[in-house]
């Protein structure tokens, strides 16, 4: 099993409400603050590959697509509207060596 960290940003530079995009080697991902945690996950709905940028963090932790109205859990990626949608891609992060990254295994 191998482990690669890919560094995303670094502590305290995200504030509420930011949303950075950050390039995972030719996969573009989103990285966001809600409620005091950074969340990772793919720059684009799994609905019809609406660009998230401009998405909407919402109150418990959703965010909502502005293409169709899709709202995703950040933590876990379902699609809590319309129920049973297509998830979104959400990624791991932690510390390491002094940077928030996305932890890949494989």
């Amino acid at each position: 099993m191998g482990v690669v960290y890919y560094p995303v940003a670094g502590p305290g530079e995200l504030k509420e409400g930011d949303m950075k995009p950050v390039d995972l080697g030719g996969r573009e991902i989103l990285v966001t603050m809600a409620d005091g945690e950074l969340f990772a996950f793919a720059r684009q709905c799994p609905h019809e590959a609406t660009n998230l940028d401009t998405a909407e963090v919402m109150e418990g932790l959703k965010l909502r697509c502005e293409g169709h109205n899709y709202c995703f859990d950040l933590r876990t990626g379902e699609c809590v509207t319309p129920a049973g949608g297509p998830a979104l891609a959400v990624l791991p992060l932690e510390e390491h060596e002094g940077k928030v990254c996305v932890r890949l295994e494989w």
